[in-house]
């Protein structure tokens, strides 16, 4: 038993020192924070520019074929899609730039929306790559604005794994993690605090029954 605790923590320690090859400082992580929210705002003000065409050929590359063949737009998911990364990538620029939160909730919701773009890009580039069907749609990748020159290939994908990656690297370095750390810290605290009132509650008993 003693050997297996002991092999346990080793591999604790050797995955630890893995991981922490790539952490940066904090200064260095809010640096990256800052380079994610130009990279998602470039991005918003690309969609929104044009919002009128992106919508609609957005629908067509997210759309369906039905029973008699006809291709049927899913406007409806492609709204919804665009409004979610529009508004992930806006209400994450708080922790990405690091802003005092007085909730530690309100924190841990801004950190996982700075996913949510690079992340609903990447599923618009996985599915219209195989396209209708099957078929590779012929069109413009929508995420860069309607009149993009290129359409769903693999350096659209592989560019949006790229970004995907960065989000989750930056969050982490940003440690997201420590809101969980604080709430057991915090449980930590008041645990101690009661258990130090039972002991003072059981000393006056105890002194009371003395006398």
């Amino acid at each position: 038993m003693v050997k297996e605790s002991q092999k346990s923590q080793k591999s604790k320690i050797v995955s630890g020192n893995f991981w922490s090859k790539f952490n940066i400082n904090e200064k260095q992580a809010k640096t990256f924070g800052l380079v994610l929210i130009v990279i998602n705002v470039l991005f918003v003000l690309a969609w929104l520019v044009r919002i009128d065409l992106l919508i609609p050929e957005l629908a067509k590359q997210l759309g369906f074929i039905n029973a008699a063949g006809d291709t049927i737009s899913n406007t409806a998911f492609a709204t919804m899609l665009v409004l979610f990364a529009v508004f992930a990538a806006i209400f994450s620029i708080p922790f990405l730039a690091q802003i005092k939160f007085k909730s530690k909730m309100v924190k841990f919701i801004s950190g996982v929306l700075a996913l949510f773009p690079a992340w609903i890009w990447t599923g618009v580039a996985i599915w219209t790559f195989g396209g209708i069907g099957g078929v590779q749609y012929v069109g413009p990748a929508v995420q860069f604005t309607t009149s993009a020159p290129f359409s769903a290939n693999w350096l659209v994908l592989l560019a949006n794994l790229a970004w995907l990656a960065v989000s989750v690297y930056v969050v982490w370095q940003l440690r997201i993690e420590d809101i969980f750390e604080f709430g057991k810290k915090k449980a930590a605290v008041e645990k101690a605090a009661r258990k130090t009132e039972v002991d003072v509650l059981a000393d006056a008993v105890k002194s009371t029954k003395k006398k």
